[in-house]
């Protein structure tokens, strides 16, 4: 008997620390993403020829649409929760990473950060439910802190790797940034889906 019991518990526990450590890495990301323009900037304008007014508006092109996406976010998380929330929308600032990576235009690095946004609508948001729901409501701040605290880091790992590098002419490769922006976008929503996968088994084990 009690073991049974404990199993469930174990597997709750588990699929919470998952929830957690997904949504922590979700948070970093967002934080890495606002930092990184601001840090690409100098670069971009001298790969791309871009004047203040089209750099400005690349850069509060992700603000914009993260902005926007915070109602939708609410109803999606209301709707699916937050881990498949989450990972639909990642999946879209995936693609917007490779299409910001990729882009020959100006047009297509605005919806490329657009897209960004998008994808990390629900990091912050999807996070706080995560902990609201999954822990007990004396270490749900506690672990609201925590998520934020690793979130953080985010914006130190963009200052010690997005910095540019100049080339020969003087120029900076946008593509040594553009890499790092598919592999933390990727490690994302592969972090995320797994947290998915564990809240599947997580349900079938209480089912059984």
């Amino acid at each position: 008997m009690s073991a049974s019991s404990s199993r469930p518990i174990a597997t709750v526990a588990l699929a919470a620390s998952g929830g957690f450590i997904a949504f922590s890495a979700a948070v970093l990301i967002n934080q890495y993403y606002r930092m990184a323009m601001a840090l690409m900037a100098p670069g971009l304008a001298a790969d791309l020829g871009l004047t203040a007014d089209k750099l400005g508006l690349l850069a509060a092109a992700y603000f914009l649409a993260f902005s926007a996406m915070q109602l939708p976010v609410g109803m999606l998380l209301d709707r699916f929760g937050p881990r498949r929330s989450a990972a639909g929308l990642m999946t879209i600032g995936l693609v917007g990473a490779l299409v910001f990576a990729t882009a020959p235009v100006y047009p297509l690095l605005v919806l490329g950060q657009m897209l960004i946004g998008i994808g990390t609508a629900a990091a912050l948001t999807g996070g706080i439910v995560i902990c609201t729901r999954w822990f007990p409501p004396e270490r749900a701040a506690t672990m609201t802190g925590f998520m934020l605290g690793v979130g953080n880091l985010g914006g130190l790992i963009a200052a010690r790797f997005v910095p540019p590098r100049t080339s020969e002419n003087g120029a900076v490769s946008v593509g040594l940034h553009v890499a790092r922006h598919l592999r933390d976008q990727g490690h994302g929503v592969l972090v995320v889906l797994s947290s998915v996968a564990g809240d599947r088994a997580r349900r079938s084990s209480e089912a059984g």
